[in-house]
């Protein structure tokens, strides 16, 4: 079951067991297909619905009987398909995630389940768009897996108003989507009326990933245009290296600005043992 399903209309399956804290139960109906990390919605009452994720598929049986003497390929197909409908199927985990309402309620957190046979449906744009509150100004951050036709937004105001992190395994775009981000808070900066309404914003990269271009490592090198060739006039870019390409500038820090609290937190990156950071700290105190 690793293909998504193409058909919106029709339902994945229904929920026939579950919990908030393990998620729901879903029976996939026959001929349809999920995968891991799709979205999919539910009706609870009431005008509002549950938006939850796919997290795992099990293959499960009615019985031992299937199990213990499934039919072999010599069997006719027709036993093959009564089985599938009947004495086999396939279980979905989908986990709860929000609550919607039809009126343009903020999305809260799911507090109610389905009920037994409830339909559910893989979700569709207005249910995305609901959950995360895409009425206004938004970034386009992609599609869910294996919904290509859909488009996950993130309100833009909301976005930059607060502390934001993006996390995730290594090789899976948390530099890309950043750069993404960026450029589109650059490229709306950049359209403001008047100054008040630009936003200027300092960014440490350690990586050196988001000045001139950005470098992937795999098979074959390849490079993308990062913020530099992208605005060049609204950037700025400074480095410490003293033979950077392509700067507008090299930042000194001398020696007496570095305190051994800074050595301190630069430990594991610098390789220096708890020794070489108190006998720092003795330094201080005796010679100032």
């Amino acid at each position: 079951m690793s293909d998504a399903n193409p058909d919106a209309t029709r339902p994945l399956g229904v929920v026939v067991g579950g919990s908030l804290t393990k998620g729901l139960e879903v029976r996939l109906d026959p001929g349809q297909t999920a995968q891991l990390g799709q979205y999919a919605k539910t009706e609870v009452g009431g005008g509002l619905s549950i938006l939850g994720m796919v997290t795992d598929i099990t293959l499960k049986s009615v019985d031992s009987g299937p199990t213990v003497w499934p039919p072999g390929e010599d069997e006719p197909a027709l036993l093959r398909e009564v089985l599938q409908d009947t004495g086999v199927y396939t279980a979905l985990a989908v986990d709860p995630y929000l609550e919607l309402g039809e009126n343009g309620e903020e999305p809260a957190r799911a507090r109610r389940l389905p009920s037994h046979f409830s339909a559910v449906h893989p979700a569709d744009q207005d249910t995305l768009d609901r959950a995360f509150a895409t009425d206004g100004p938004n970034i386009p951050v992609g599609a869910p897996l294996g919904m290509d036709e859909l488009e996950v937004g993130v309100d833009f105001e909301r976005l930059f108003a607060r502390s934001a992190g993006v996390f995730g395994k290594s090789g899976t775009g948390k530099s890309v989507l950043v750069l993404h981000l960026l450029d589109a808070m650059l490229t709306r900066s950049t359209a403001a009326a008047t100054n008040s309404d630009r936003t200027v914003a300092l960014v440490f990269d350690m990586h050196n990933d988001y000045g001139w271009e950005m470098k992937f490592q795999g098979p074959s090198t390849s490079r993308l245009r990062s913020l530099k060739q992208r605005h060049q006039t609204d950037i700025e870019l400074y480095t410490l290296e003293s033979r950077a390409a392509r700067s507008d500038g090299q930042i000194l820090i001398g020696t007496r600005d570095i305190q051994p609290d800074d050595l301190e937190v630069l430990r594991e990156t610098l390789d220096l043992s708890d020794l070489a950071v108190d006998a720092a700290h003795a330094c201080r105190r005796r010679f100032g």
